[in-house]
Formats: structure tokens, C-alpha cells, sequence
């Protein structure tokens, strides 16, 4: 490597370092910005975030985005040869030199030859110095901030007081609910009560009506207590349904059984028709012997009045 690449290659270097503190200004502004974006988030929700990890990872992620920065704005090799140039005085010499290398003519080997001559006395150092960047007031400004924030913000929260109101607003509905629970099955208690008073045999379902009450476990909510009574009710519903089927039945039976026990009179006769219809449970029969009958009564009624057999029939049927 020749004297003009190594020096080109020395002030390369020092380039690109200043542009990467001139880039990790820049970072720091941007992720300390970050930093103190996610502190208030931190305070806001109270997310618990760790320090020293977070304060990790945003260093890391500093460094990493200006190096990245660097290595796409980096300075090449004539850019270096220009910047010693112009830092050291030299009148385009180095970047002439660096630029004709691959001539071999006369003027191109002059060339490099005066370049290397002077290049050789160049102190890079000194012309071509590692400097702060001008951008330093707003990355600390900003990392002062953000420190501040962290110090000091207080914890707000918020997310935890939202959920005390709904959580409060909650369980007043939910005791509302319950009331009104209450007072409606509270009202079919007592009508369901006064229907079995008169009812002797029903007596029994007074002990499923005490189930229907409201359990005192506060933490069962109003869904769960509507949807056990519901069952409840259809329960007793279906046992009061039950008994009086039986009882409808057992009166039939008995009515059947008294009807069978008469005794029917022979003949064709209205009466004797409707001895037989109450017999078989016949109604329909039965109302019509019955208005035969009535009709035969009121004829014989008029007929008693002038004819004397009549009279005697009349006594006859009845």
C-alpha cells in the first residue's frame, strides 16, 4: 500500500468516526424521545416497567441506529483524499494522485509522485482532528428530559381508576338486579301461597316454594340466581300440573264408577235414555234425553188440564 492510500485510509477512518458521533447525537435524541414516550405510558397504565433493562435496550438500540447511519452515509476513499486536501492545503494533490494511480503516463506518474512527497508530511491528527458534533445541546436536552420524567412523573394509573368506576358502576347495577330479583319472585311467592291455601292436598309444594329463595352469597350474580329460580318455578309448576291431573282423574273414575252403580231403568223412554247416557258418561246423550224429557213434561202439563188419563200419565212419569 502505497504512502498515499495509507493516509488516505488514516483520514477515512477519522471521517467516519466523527460522522458516527455526529449520528449517535442523533440516536440519542431519538430513542431518548422514545424512552420518555414509554416512561409516560409507564405512569399513565402503570405497566411496571423495569429500569435497568429498559435503559439496556434503548443503549443498545442507540449505538445500533447510528451504526447503521454511519455505515450508509460513510465517507469513501476520495471523499477522504478531498477532505486532507482542502484540511491540509495541498491543492488537490492527494485526490489527483489517488484518482490517476492506475495511469502509468509520465504526468500521472509525476503526479502521484509529488503526492506521495507531500502527503508523507501531512499529520493527520492535527488537520484532521475527532471532533463533538454541533448536535450535542439536543440529544442531552432530550436524555435530560426523559431522566427528569422518570425521576419524577408521578403514577397515574389511569387504567386501574377506569376500572375501579366500571367496577363500581358494575356492582351497583348488579345489586339492582338482585333487588328487582327479589321483589318478583317475592310476588309469585305469595300468589303461588294464597292459590294452595284452599288447597289441602297441594300442601306439600309449601316446601319447594322456601327453595325459591335468594341465596346470601353476594358473589353469585343476577344471571345465575334468574336462571335457578326460573327452574325452580317450572319445577313446581310442573308438580302443581301433576297433582291436579290426578286429581281431575280420580274424580272421572269415581264419577264413572257412581254412574255404572245406577241402576237403569228399562225401555225407550227419556228417562230411561238419560239413566243410560249418565251411565256411559254419554253428556252430549244426556242433554238430549233430557230436553225430551222436559218437552214430554210440559205437554202432559197442558194435557192434565182436560183430560184426566193425562193427568194420571203425568204422575206416571213423574
Amino acid at each position: 500500500m502505497s504512502i498515499i492510500e495509507q493516509q488516505v485510509q488514516r483520514v477515512r477512518r477519522r471521517l467516519n468516526f466523527n460522522l458516527f458521533l455526529n449520528r449517535l447525537a442523533v440516536s440519542v435524541a431519538i430513542v431518548a424521545g422514545l424512552w420518555s414516550a414509554v416512561v409516560v405510558l409507564d405512569r399513565v397504565l402503570s405497566l411496571e416497567l423495569a429500569l435497568w433493562p429498559s435503559v439496556m435496550v434503548a443503549a443498545l438500540a442507540t449505538i445500533a441506529l447510528a451504526g447503521v447511519l454511519t455505515f450508509l452515509h460513510r465517507a469513501t476513499a476520495l471523499q477522504a483524499a478531498v477532505a486532507i486536501d482542502a484540511a491540509a492545503g495541498l491543492k488537490e494533490r492527494v485526490s489527483s494522485a489517488l484518482a490517476l494511480q492506475d495511469h502509468s503516463e509520465p504526468f500521472a506518474r509525476a503526479t502521484i509522485h509529488d503526492a506521495e512527497r507531500v502527503a508523507q508530511s501531512v499529520h493527520v491528527p492535527t488537520h484532521m482532528p475527532i471532533s463533538a458534533p454541533q448536535r450535542w445541546p439536543l440529544p442531552i436536552a432530550t436524555l435530560a428530559a426523559s431522566v427528569i420524567l422518570y425521576l419524577f412523573m408521578p403514577n397515574l394509573n389511569l387504567l386501574a381508576r377506569s376500572t375501579e368506576e366500571s367496577g363500581e358502576s358494575f356492582g351497583e347495577a348488579e345489586v339492582a338486579e338482585r333487588e328487582r330479583i327479589e321483589v318478583a319472585i317475592a310476588e309469585q311467592k305469595t300468589r303461588i301461597k294464597q292459590r294452595l291455601e284452599n288447597k289441602p292436598q297441594l300442601a306439600g309444594l309449601m316446601q319447594e316454594l322456601q327453595q325459591l329463595d335468594i341465596p346470601e352469597n353476594p358473589d353469585v350474580k343476577p344471571e345465575d340466581i334468574r336462571r335457578d329460580v326460573v327452574k325452580k318455578v317450572d319445577r313446581v309448576a310442573d308438580k302443581i300440573e301433576a297433582q291436579l291431573n290426578d286429581q281431575n282423574l280420580a274424580m272421572l273414575e269415581e264419577m264413572r264408577k257412581q254412574l255404572a252403580r245406577l241402576e237403569t231403568p228399562p225401555g225407550d223412554d227419556p228417562a230411561s235414555k238419560l239413566a243410560e247416557n249418565l251411565a256411559k258418561g254419554d253428556m252430549q246423550g244426556a242433554k238430549a234425553a233430557l230436553s225430551e224429557l222436559k218437552k214430554q213434561l210440559e205437554e202432559a202439563q197442558k194435557e192434565m188440564q182436560n183430560d184426566p188419563e193425562a193427568k194420571a200419565r203425568l204422575a206416571e212419569m213423574q
